[in-house]
């Protein structure tokens, strides 16, 4: 396998690195990354209101809010 025998230069590697800026690779990079970081924030987000919708037991719809049945019985 070939190796460079040399270390490339600084600015070699701001050239290549441009060019490939240039071309838009870095943008594809970039909208990719923030959509997974998005994707995985959604799904962490959706798995907490999962876990906090637990079913509501002896309670009673009473105007806008609820209330248990030991205290609409009182």
């Amino acid at each position: 396998m070939a190796v460079p025998k040399k270390r490339t230069s600084m600015s070699k590697k701001r050239i290549r690195r441009n060019i490939w800026i240039k071309k838009g690779s870095y943008l594809i990079a970039k909208k990719a990354s923030y959509l997974s970081k998005f994707t995985s924030m959604i799904n962490l987000l959706d798995n907490v209101i999962k876990n906090k919708k637990q079913p509501v037991l002896n309670r009673k719809v009473f105007g806008f809010g609820f209330l248990s049945k030991n205290l609409f019985n009182q």
